[in-house]
């Protein structure tokens, strides 16, 4: 790995993800611009309440075989596994 993604590695690790409003949208036949699902995001860990996205988020634990959706953003950030 080169040294900034070794950075964006050990930021990822030991502090929350903070994305939200990306913006995913892609162009249609019918529809001009149609909004797409968030993207899922790829980690080595699985997601805590300091972790925010957008509802529907998928989070992808590689460590291990466990997959979660972020369900619920207020009061408290919720992943749901699945």
């Amino acid at each position: 790995m080169t040294p900034i993604s070794n950075i964006l590695f050990l930021r990822e690790i030991f502090m929350g993800v903070n994305v939200t409003n990306p913006n995913y949208v892609a162009y249609g036949l019918n529809n001009p611009l149609q909004t797409l699902a968030p993207q899922p995001i790829i980690a080595l860990r699985n997601p805590t309440v300091n972790d925010r996205a957008e509802i529907g988020t998928v989070w992808v634990n590689t460590s291990t075989p466990a997959s979660f959706m972020l369900i619920q953003l207020s009061p408290a950030v919720v992943w749901h596994a699945l």
